[in-house]
């Protein structure tokens, strides 16, 4: 025999046994998986009411972002609509609430609107929420945000 085949004789049994054994005993001594820890901070729940409603700079950011995205190009220069619903009154399909704006523009709703999620962060879709916000032009009384 030569001297290489001689060490693989012994060495690929050897490792054979340890593996045998070390896996016997590690489930004695391994301590069970913890559970799965908590989602990260990306998963948490946004909040109900638009942080930026009445910030003058983050109304302006969210005008940037409005015309930037081509938002204009369905609910027109004004928020008032064109192919898309008018955004500058109370009729919202979906609720006018900040939470049900909030998820429409995130998420996008079926027949028209699109999600926006892969473009835009939380943060910018309550800018560009504040700035529609900023565009209303109904009864103050009616206003739900």
């Amino acid at each position: 025999m030569r001297p290489s085949a001689v060490a693989v004789s012994w060495v690929v049994p050897l490792a054979v046994a340890l593996s045998v054994v070390g896996s016997r005993g590690a489930s004695a001594q391994q301590p069970t998986p913890a559970a799965p820890a908590a989602a990260p901070s990306a998963a948490k729940e946004s909040p109900a009411k638009n942080p930026f409603t009445s910030d003058a700079a983050a109304i302006a950011e969210g005008k940037r972002l409005f015309f930037k995205w081509n938002c204009y190009g369905c609910h027109g220069t004004q928020g008032g609509g064109g192919m898309g619903p008018s955004l500058i009154d109370t009729e919202w399909r979906y609720g006018g609430d900040d939470a049900s704006v909030f998820e429409t523009i995130k998420h996008g709703r079926p027949n028209g609107m699109p999600p926006w999620a892969d473009k835009l962060t939380d943060e910018e879709i309550w800018k560009v929420m504040a700035y529609v916000r900023s565009l209303y032009k109904g009864d103050p009384a009616k206003i739900v945000w």
